[in-house]
Formats: C-alpha cells, structure tokens, sequence
C-alpha cells in the first residue's frame, strides 16, 4: 500500500490516502494526487502517479534579501536535499530551478517585502506558505553531517543559512523523524546547467506532451529505458538540467563508452538492477516509519546484490564516473546478515520479526495472544494460595 498524509495549510485540514495494491509501485490510471502539509500531525510526500511513474514531491526553502536569493529543495523520502544561491532580480533563474524540481510547497521568508515575491509565485501555481516557529538549538548538530564544503557554503552566506534553517525549523515543528533522512546538503551553481524555463520545457515537450500533457510521446518517454523507478527520476533531472561544463559532460560520455564497448556486462548489470527495485524509495520508508515487512524484504535482496554490482563496476576501468560509484558503495555484509536472521518468512503472520529471534519479544506475543488463559491460570493460582475459591481476578480489554 502506498500511504500518503496530506493537508492544506488555508484550512488545516489533513487528508489520508491509501492506495492498495500487492506491488508499492503498481501501475495505477494516469492522474495527480495533490496533497500539501500537515499543521502538527504528521507530513508526507506529496507524490503523483503517471502511469508506472512516481514523481517525487519536493518541499522548497525561499529566501530572499536584497542582493541575494537563497533556495533550498528537499524531497523526504529520497533524503535529497540541494541549494543555491542566486541574484535577487534574476527571475528567470528562479523560475527555472522551481520548474526542475516543482516544489509542491514554499515556505518564502526574507528581509524584504515579500508582496511582489508571493505574487509571482503563485501566478507561477505554486503553493505560499510562510516560515514556522521552531526551536532550533540542534540545527548545528544536524549540518554537522554535511560535507566539508557545504558546512563552508553556510558560514560564507548568511542569506543559504537563513534559508537552510528555515527548512530545518519547518520540518522540526511538522515531522522531526524526517530531519534524519537528510545526510547531506549539495550546494549547486544555477549556471552549471542550461537554462530551460517553463515555456521551453513545455514546448520541446521534455516531460509532457502538448495533447493531452502525459509522458506519452515526450522525449522522456522515448529516452527512459531504465530498469528502475531511481534510473527514471534521475533521467527526467539530467533533461530538465543538461549539463554545459565540459569535464562533466566528457565523464558521461566516457560512461556511455564502457558500457556499449561491453555489452554482455552490461546486460547483466540491466538484469541485476531489475531485481533492486526503488531502494531509495524503500530507505525513505523504513526511516519514516512507514515501512512494511515488504520493504525490509525488498531492502535485504537489494543489498544482497550490492558485491556482484561492485564485482561488475570495476569491469569498466576505462570510465572515471562508474569507478567513483563503484567506490562509493558500502560492504552491507553484517546487515543483509542481520535482516535475513530477524525478518519474518512466514507469511501466514504479519509480523515483521519472526518467532525466535527476540525473546523479550516472543514473550510479549504469547502473552498477547493468550492473555486470556494467563488470567485464568494465574487466578487458580492465587485461589490455591490463599485458600479462597470464589477469589476473581478483574480486568479489561483494553489492547
């Protein structure tokens, strides 16, 4: 099942939705889902469903002076979380970058009039909120996580800091467990990319086709042929983002190289990739705890690929890129060892640890399922110590 919490903030009303299916990324009728925050009770991704495609929802972080304009994206489930910085008068710019992430929610906060800015944005049709009160007295022990140079990148501009907090306190205030999935921050230069604004996204039809505004016949559609949901987003990104620096765009192609000069590799990197699944999905569930035995499941075959994927990545030596994603791939032995010992197998119980494992826990469960006859028992027992058969003991049902 695939769960979403929405809400609206012009109402404070929240909204549940449950989509059933044996298969989380089940081919469902083309249509959008469009659900916004939640005022306290919980947030999710907003997510809407082209055919057999997911698109992941982004939360954005605006905030405006008057040289600069700070921009933060955020995307829960995938823990990416990216900024830039940007002229204050540069609209084009701006209207770019929101178009490549089309955020479903901005908080826009700054040290200027905001009239003009929360006009423009929702002609553009994107959803205004203003920043929330949070405690933020662990914001540095949560940038501490960064990389070296986006730690930099914050202390340099006060204006990306501002705008990073704001998202921090956001989140703090609506759905704090969500704060963990973001490990990183990647600060990006809006110019390392080609400029698409709105108008030529539409009529190169990227993404969408001018008929009926579905992938059909998009040039999406025709180069998507990954074999997973991660492949597809990160196609509809470069597309939306063409690269213009050289060095880039050279290790790319270097790329592309080693795998046609070796096809038979190739194809079974294709055939092991299509076992993986959304795993970036799957991680996104279990740390916002919405994840079911399913999802371990899904985690534990994916990893268990992860050396024959490293075995495979060191075959194209030629290619600079693919070493590097080589080399950033962990050794997940003692998990997969743990997930295959804990999780539960047997498919009669919807247990996610099975019998056997914990035995603080097993306890609990024979204890739950046969409450009644413990009491029972235990008032025998009590009858036989103090001599008093008529002694009862009371309780509720209450679980």
């Amino acid at each position: 099942a695939i769960n979403l919490l929405g809400f609206f903030p012009s109402t404070n009303s929240a909204i549940f939705l449950e989509v059933s299916s044996n298969d989380p990324l089940i081919s469902k009728p083309s249509g959008t889902f469009n659900f916004l925050r939640s005022s306290g009770v919980s947030i999710s991704i907003l997510i809407t469903l082209y055919g057999r495609h997911i698109v992941p929802s982004y939360l954005c972080s605006l905030f405006v002076s008057p040289d600069v304009t700070a921009v933060v994206f955020g995307e829960l489930l995938t823990g990416q979380l990216v900024a830039t910085v940007i002229k204050a008068d540069d609209w084009r710019t701006l209207e770019t970058q929101l178009h490549r992430y089309m955020p479903d929610e901005i908080i826009l906060h700054g040290t200027i009039s905001l009239g003009k800015w929360q006009t423009v944005l929702k002609q553009l049709g994107f959803v205004v909120s203003k920043p929330v009160a949070a405690i933020t007295t662990n914001f540095a022990d949560w940038t501490a996580r960064f990389n070296s140079q986006s730690q930099e990148a914050l202390k340099r501009s006060a204006i990306l800091h501002a705008a990073v907090e704001q998202f921090y306190a956001y989140l703090k205030k609506n759905q704090e467990v969500a704060l963990d999935q973001f490990k990183d921050l990647v600060c990006y230069r809006a110019d390392d990319f080609l400029v698409l604004d709105a108008s030529t996204q539409r009529n190169l039809e990227l993404i969408k086709n001018n008929h009926d505004g579905t992938l059909n016949n998009s040039l999406f559609s025709v180069l998507d042929k990954a074999v997973t949901a991660m492949g597809s987003r990160m196609i509809k990104k470069w597309l939306l983002s063409p690269l213009i620096n050289q060095r880039q765009i050279n290790h790319r192609f270097d790329a592309v190289e080693a795998f046609v000069k070796d096809i038979a590799v190739t194809q079974q990197l294709v055939e092991l990739l299509q076992d993986i699944g959304d795993l970036e999905r799957m991680i996104g569930r279990i740390a916002l705890n919405r994840a079911q035995l399913y999802d371990y499941l899904q985690l534990m075959n994916a990893l268990e690929k992860t050396p024959k994927l490293v075995q495979l990545l060191r075959k194209f030596k030629n290619s600079a890129q693919l070493q590097r994603i080589r080399e950033s791939i962990g050794n997940f032995t003692s998990l997969c060892e743990l997930l295959r010992a804990s999780l539960n197998d047997d498919r009669s119980h919807e247990w996610l640890i099975r019998p056997g494992f914990d035995k603080q826990l097993d306890e609990l469960r024979e204890l739950l399922n046969h409450a009644h006859e413990k009491i029972v028992a235990m008032e025998r027992q009590e009858q036989e110590k103090t001599g008093i058969s008529s002694l009862k003991i009371r309780y509720n049902h209450v679980q």
